[in-house]
């Protein structure tokens, strides 16, 4: 009978809550993330938007866990610092937690939307949906877009810095009853890791940076290096592979040639718009040329592209004033203005500031579906490049 009571006292220690749980200051319900097949837990915690002066308006923090599955579970979580800056945690979930499944076994995952991202009273300006399709390409945001935004936020824009966003993560952390944490960070979010690191050191049992951007590099400036770096890397593993050398002999060559000549004579280019899916028409000189170079190198299923859509931009230039089919040329430049998420389910660039759009282009799908030869093994990229670390196949595509 002793024996059967103390297996019962077991049996309900083992299935009860972690002890985190019963520090918990938040009230987290059962939710479901998108694409996520384990059952989360979610909720939210305000803050003080002006932390230091402790008044006038809160700001609600989006959170959500992903519990461990084991019953001995250990009580650091890993923590999710997600990149941009701009992109919220909890809408990676779908992407991180497959990274994650072994180490979500016995440790919870936390997904916390830092201040002005996700649902954290996102600084969203809606009317960046109503920008002409050529901005899209250009480097400089217009001045008055700029002044107009800040107008309509509805936030006070100077409080939502790395600084003060990681005093709030380590309040919601605290508040969720974690004393050690496991600290995982990409991009913008390495530098929220580095910035949590050296606030809270003593509170961090480790730390995973990929793609490390400290607070001494001014992002914006290693952009040209940084995507000639990967775009000369992706040129090196064409040559390298029989396949795409006999069907791109000269690409490096063929890229040269249509800089220098968009430089000289800009052409008009019909494409299909990425948020609407209209045929529009833009104007391709060599600054949008070496920008839809740029936005592919992401993603590995888009960089594979990029050969064959160079190669047809080189080729029939003509064909981009037609006013028939989209040419494979102009599917290339639908394909480049298309945001990340049309090469992988749910996925922003690293870099980007922007939101996803809640759907790709039909184009996309289209040059999706071009025949494939022989495939070739990803190289490594230069650490710093959007490509950086890539270990996936890749597919070259071809005419």
């Amino acid at each position: 009978m002793k024996l059967l009571i103390a297996a019962a006292a077991l049996l309900v220690a083992a299935c009860s809550p972690g002890p985190e749980a019963s520090r918990r200051a938040i009230v987290l319900d059962s939710c479901r993330l998108p694409g996520v097949d384990t059952a989360a837990q979610c909720g939210k915690y305000k803050v003080w938007e002006d932390r230091d002066a402790r008044s006038g308006r809160q700001i609600a923090i989006d959170i959500a866990v992903v519990p461990a599955r084991a019953r001995a579970r250990d009580a650091d979580p890993i923590v999710v610092l997600a990149g941009g800056p701009g992109q919220g945690a909890v809408s990676l979930a779908s992407q991180v937690m497959p990274l994650f499944a072994r180490l979500n076994d016995t440790r919870d995952v936390v997904l916390i939307d830092q201040r002005g991202t996700g649902n954290s009273n996102p600084l969203d300006c809606e009317d960046e949906q109503q920008q002409p399709l050529q901005q899209i390409f250009e480097d400089a945001l217009p001045e008055k877009l700029v002044v107009q935004c800040l107008a309509k936020l509805d936030a006070d824009a100077r409080l939502y810095v790395t600084s003060i966003a990681v005093e709030d993560i380590d309040e919601v952390l605290a508040a969720l009853g974690y004393d050690k944490v496991n600290l995982w960070g990409g991009s913008y979010g390495t530098r929220m890791g580095l910035e949590y690191l050296r606030r809270h050191g003593e509170r961090v049992r480790t730390v995973v940076l990929d793609g490390v951007a400290p607070a001494t590099m001014k992002l914006p400036m290693s952009f040209v290096a940084d995507g000639d770096a990967a775009l000369q890397r992706l040129v090196e593993a064409c040559e390298g592979e029989v396949r795409c050398r006999q069907v791109y002999p000269e690409l490096r060559q063929t890229i040269a040639a249509v800089r220098g000549e968009l430089a000289r004579r800009p052409v008009r280019a019909a494409i299909q718009d990425p948020r609407t899916g209209e045929r529009e028409t833009i104007s391709v000189n060599e600054n949008v040329f070496l920008s839809g170079l740029f936005r592919p190198l992401y993603v590995a299923e888009l960089a594979s592209l990029l050969p064959l859509g160079i190669s047809a931009a080189a080729s029939r230039p003509r064909t981009w004033r037609s006013s028939a089919a989209p040419s494979s040329a102009a599917r290339w430049w639908t394909i480049s203005s298309a945001p990340a998420s049309c090469g992988r389910a749910d996925r922003c660039p690293a870099i980007s500031t922007s939101r996803c759009a809640p759907a790709c282009p039909r184009s996309s799908s289209r040059a999706a579906s071009i025949p494939r030869r022989r495939r070739a093994t990803a190289t490594r990229w230069r650490p710093g490049s959007p490509t950086r670390g890539i270990s996936s196949r890749r597919t070259w595509g071809t005419a």
